[in-house]
């Protein structure tokens, strides 16, 4: 309690342990791929060029969002331990119903083009990621609970998870069942050895990793199912996707845990731990204010490679994260909004229904 309010721990899908339980390793990472997040979405916003032709943007591409994907699986395995239903209720409260609010306001900033496809296409595509964690939270449900766990379990599902083609479902599952596991299994995050060998594997699989991986591939193994004709070098690309993302978030969680986690007796700053709980709300406004908004007035064509990639960019991702940051601290004020527009569960009053 704190002073006359019961402050209910925030749950973020991406982002959920608590303000008094904070592991300075997992910080620094969520801040790292919420950072990366916001450096490739500037190098693809505010050029004109091709952004697949960009290095650091397929680099950035090649794991960042399997990273997140692990880490929401990673922070998933207290979800469990309650009913399907209960969960269903928490996860749409916190995954799917800010998204409500955040696409009026995409639509609103495109209002003199809104007509009801407009309307439909951006409810459906628009916060792409928060709803394939919540479809992947469904499919390790089964895992979980239904099948115990067991190799049986995890084999039917992942297959079941390659055939869903919508957001990126096919790929992310891998991870998030990934991040489980590695949760249920910590101590494998403490081995150098897997460290080395991930790393060794991401960079192999980083040398053929080219614009084709985005312009010529599956998103599901489904017109492999209807046996639509078969091209084999395209299948190709759809594994190497998912192994790399895989490589990469297995990489970069083990070499997090070997050099921060060791370091106990430091105390994380409160900004590193605040953007660490609220990687959600950042997710979602920088959709907003950087893709939305600053796309549509900010544009570095002239700028050279090297200036643009590794001074600009930088530079400007960290004003739009402490804008974010800025945004959801004056949200956080009002319960209700917070509520609706991050997810956040409502904060009671015990006091004023004791005087009631």
């Amino acid at each position: 309690m704190i002073g006359n309010k019961i402050i209910t721990p925030p749950c973020n899908e991406l982002s959920v342990t608590t303000k008094t339980d904070r592991v300075l390793y997992l910080d620094l990472l969520k801040c790292f791929a919420i950072f990366l997040v916001i450096w490739g979405h500037s190098i693809q916003y505010f050029k004109s060029t091709a952004y697949f032709d960009e290095p650091i943007y397929r680099i950035i591409y090649s794991f960042h969002m399997p990273l997140f994907m692990a880490l929401s699986g990673y922070f998933s395995e207290s979800s469990y331990r309650k009913g399907f239903l209960s969960g269903i209720i928490k996860r749409g409260l916190r995954l799917l119903l800010p998204i409500i609010p955040f696409t009026i306001f995409i639509l609103l900033l495109t209002i003199q083009d809104i007509n009801r496809s407009t309307v439909q296409n951006t409810f459906f595509n628009s916060f792409w990621f928060l709803k394939s964690a919540f479809i992947c939270w469904c499919l390790n449900y089964a895992v979980v609970k239904w099948f115990k766990f067991n190799i049986i379990g995890i084999i039917v599902v992942l297959f079941l998870s390659q055939l869903i083609g919508q957001f990126q479902v096919s790929v992310m599952y891998p991870a998030f069942l990934l991040g489980y596991i590695l949760k249920k299994r910590e101590h494998i995050l403490n081995y150098k050895l897997y460290c080395i060998l991930s790393v060794i594997l991401f960079v192999i699989l980083l040398i053929f990793w080219n614009k084709a991986n985005w312009t010529q591939t599956y998103y599901s193994l489904l017109p492999v199912i209807k046996g639509l004709p078969i091209n084999g070098e395209m299948i190709l690309r759809y594994y190497h996707k998912i192994f790399i993302g895989l490589a990469g978030a297995v990489f970069f969680m083990t070499l997090f845990k070997l050099v921060f986690d060791g370091h106990r007796e430091i105390e994380a700053p409160k900004w590193l731990n605040y953007i660490g709980r609220n990687t959600l709300g950042i997710y979602l406004i920088q959709t907003i204010i950087l893709e939305n908004i600053a796309s549509m007035y900010i544009n570095f064509d002239s700028i050279g490679f090297i200036t643009f990639n590794f001074l600009i960019v930088p530079i400007i991702s960290i004003i739009f994260l402490m804008c974010c940051i800025g945004i959801i601290r004056i949200i956080n004020k009002s319960n209700y909004i917070s509520f609706f527009c991050l997810g956040e569960p409502i904060k009671i009053d015990k006091l004023s229904h004791i005087g009631r």
